[in-house]
């Protein structure tokens, strides 16, 4: 999915900026479903200033250089939006909402008094949806017009690490074997998350270690109990929850 959206974008956006973009969203994302929620926010803030140069680019045709400091952003942002010839999205829509992100982390420094603990964790859910937003909406408009596949596209886009989970020719194989049978599923889920799994690769991939009947259990639990899955025919995908229960278990070390 990076590669794909990638391709796409640099053929209508300076490369460099492509990018910063993709790899700044995906540090965001990662550092929010691992609870660093002011890291989060930092990145998010690092999303708004390459993004803004984006606009800079296609307003313009020329961007500040990636070397050189942005002019004071609000003041950018009004400027930006006194451009004529181009959507609301991109001249007001996106530069205000990328003003938002950007005080979140300077003016509020995503640092707060003991008492206000959870603002960090509110602060990169803003953060969080609203640079997934941004980045659906130039996704939308520089590669597909389908805002619904944007958006899943933009979901798509995590890059997780997985090194408890080796492959062989398509064979997943889990390096600690003491690990349950529902977290073995949510593992191979999450290394699997575009395309989904089957009650046959978890067979497989278990060396027929349970029988189908107690697979499908498990997976009904995981799906209906817990909302870790979702199934779509005889495929299963993780959920935003599954995610979030593999980084709180702390599954993904070895």
């Amino acid at each position: 999915m990076y590669i794909e959206i990638s391709t796409e974008l640099k053929k209508q956006l300076p490369p460099d900026l492509v990018d910063k973009l993709l790899e700044t969203f995906i540090k965001m994302k990662e550092d929010y479903y691992l609870g660093n929620y002011r890291s989060a926010s930092f990145e998010a803030g690092r999303f708004s200033e390459i993004a803004l140069r984006m606009i800079q680019y296609i307003l313009e045709g020329t961007h500040t250089s990636l070397n050189l400091n942005l002019p004071k952003f609000h003041d950018e942002v009004v400027r930006l939006g006194n451009i004529t010839g181009h959507s609301d999205t991109v001249r007001f829509h996106i530069p205000r909402t990328l003003e938002v992100i950007h005080d979140i982390r300077n003016k509020r420094d995503v640092g707060h008094p003991k008492a206000e603990l959870d603002a960090n964790y509110s602060d990169a859910t803003l953060s969080l949806y609203s640079t997934s937003w941004i980045l659906a909406e130039l996704i939308r408009i520089f590669y597909t017009n389908d805002i619904d596949e944007a958006q899943k596209m933009v979901d798509n886009l995590m890059q997780i690490q997985i090194p408890i989970i080796q492959e062989f020719n398509g064979f997943l194989k889990i390096l600690d074997q003491k690990i349950h049978l529902k977290n073995k599923i949510l593992l191979f889920s999450l290394y699997k998350k575009d395309q989904g799994i089957t009650i046959e690769n978890i067979n497989e991939w278990t060396k027929q270690q349970h029988r189908r009947d107690y697979i499908a259990k498990v997976l009904n639990e995981l799906e209906t109990d817990k909302a870790y899955l979702h199934s779509e025919k005889d495929r299963y995908f993780i959920t935003r929850t599954g995610i979030l229960e593999i980084f709180r278990s702390r599954l993904l070390k070895i």
